[in-house]
This record gives C-alpha cells, sequence and structure tokens, in this order.
C-alpha cells in the first residue's frame, strides 16, 4: 500500500477509534460470550471493526481490524487487565484516548504520553511504547504499546497499578 493510503487508513482509524469505543457509538454485545462489537463503515469501502472478549473477571482481549472492500488491511490485537473495582477507570481511559483521537494525532493507537484530569483526581494515564531492541516502533504499519493508569496516593511516589492494556498491531 503506498504512502497516502496508510495516511488515510491511519486517519479512518482515528476518526472510527473516537466515535466507537472511546465514543459513544453503539455496539452489539454477544450474551453468551460476553464479548462486544463495534462496526463502523466509512467512505471508498473502509470498515472498522472492533471485537472485545472479556477474560475472567478483570481482563479483556480483543482485535480491532480495517476492512478495504471486504479484506482485511490492518489489525490491532490487545489485552488488559484491571485491579481496581472503580467503574470510573474506563471512562477515565476513555478520555485519555478520545484526546488523541479528536486531535488526529496518532500515538501507537492509543492516548497522549500522560493525562490527568481534575474530574478523576488521583488517576494517572501513560503511554509507554513497548521497547523492540533499542528502539520505540509507533509507526502505524507496525507498533507496539502499553498503557497504564496508576492511581496517585497521599504520597505522588505511591503509585498504585490499577489498569493495564498491551497493544500490538501492523498493516496486511
Amino acid at each position: 500500500m503506498d504512502k497516502m493510503g496508510v495516511e488515510q487508513l491511519k486517519t479512518f482509524y482515528l476518526e472510527a477509534a473516537g466515535q466507537c469505543y472511546s465514543g459513544s457509538w453503539p455496539y452489539e454485545e454477544n450474551k453468551t460470550t460476553g464479548e462486544i462489537a463495534y462496526w463502523f463503515d466509512g467512505r471508498n469501502g473502509l470498515l472498522y471493526l472492533d471485537r472485545c472478549q472479556p477474560v475472567g473477571e478483570k481482563g479483556s482481549r480483543g482485535t480491532t481490524d480495517i476492512y478495504l472492500h471486504g479484506r482485511s488491511v490492518w489489525t490491532m490485537q490487545y489485552q488488559s487487565q484491571c485491579w481496581d473495582d472503580d467503574p470510573r477507570i474506563t471512562t477515565f481511559l476513555k478520555e485519555a484516548l478520545r484526546q488523541n483521537y479528536s486531535a488526529g494525532i496518532w500515538n501507537a493507537g492509543r492516548g497522549p504520553a500522560e493525562f490527568t484530569d481534575d474530574r478523576w483526581p488521583g488517576l494517572v494515564y501513560e503511554n509507554i511504547g513497548l521497547i523492540l531492541g533499542l528502539r520505540f516502533s509507533r509507526a502505524f504499519d507496525n507498533f507496539q504499546s502499553r498503557d497504564i493508569i496508576n492511581r496517585l496516593g497521599d504520597n505522588p511516589e505511591a503509585r498504585r497499578l490499577v489498569l493495564e492494556y498491551n497493544v500490538r498491531g501492523f498493516l496486511g
């Protein structure tokens, strides 16, 4: 795929992801497996499909695919684990992701390097690209990332990990 085509896919991903998981787009839920799926039809034969399944009590895994005329051309796999029962953590994560998606910023498919918000005191989101050898891989065509959310205690040095996301994606 040429560079212009890759840029169009990236722009489409940011639009679709901003509407779907981090937005208010409706999703389908499989009542037997708990899987949820977001479908977002784009222009010029593009389709965004994000499927997420629960794993155990506090984890999830899934894939996000972009199809062009019915053929998968880009994929991202992810897994997460949450160690806190606070339902605001997911809302906070979505807000962090929305910061990049709505601004059209690609940061390995995730949110900004760091995000805090007074509406969620004590929570800190960080996007930490996984190191491959001695470099970060953040390009749209081949990337890895790791997101974490920490809860700060009374002492700013006393952080407690409450959510972790591992992400990998590539152009087909």
